[in-house]
């Protein structure tokens, strides 16, 4: 199955900021996160493997894909990840997101000052917006 530009961005991005020797895939609905020891944890794919997306499904569900790759490697490596949050609270920095135009943006952290931020991923071919609070002729 070829991988559509939108997931192809996100898998790039991601692993290229991601501690060595971790690895993303994706295998029909499920986005696996593989660790350097080959432990392997699942989680939906679907924003990454449809060619037609609902803008308020594609942002919750990118920022679901965020937190549990978060998760997963702060539970394998016992640290903090993508960084501590700051001196005042030493948990996570929240993943985040916004769909400004036809791109999504993806970060964590404070939006402001985020501790890791991706480049915008382009979602032109895919995003569908709702229409339904638009009023006909």
């Amino acid at each position: 199955m070829a991988q559509l530009a939108h997931a192809q961005a996100f898998l790039a991005q991601l692993s290229a900021v991601m501690p060595s020797g971790y690895r993303l895939d994706i295998d029909d609905e499920t986005l696996w996160l593989t660790s350097p020891d080959g432990g392997r944890a699942g989680s939906s794919s679907h924003w990454l493997t449809q060619d037609v997306l609902l803008e308020e499904d594609v942002l919750v569900d990118a920022v679901q894909s965020l937190n549990q790759i978060q998760r997963e490697i702060a539970e394998e490596t016992i640290e903090p990840w993508p960084a501590a949050s700051g001196p005042e609270y030493r948990g996570f920095p929240e993943p985040g997101g916004q769909i400004v135009g036809d791109h999504l943006h993806l970060w964590f952290g404070d939006r402001e000052e985020p501790v890791l931020e991706l480049q915008p991923i382009d979602l032109a071919d895919v995003i569908l917006r709702d229409v339904s609070d638009r009023r006909g002729a």
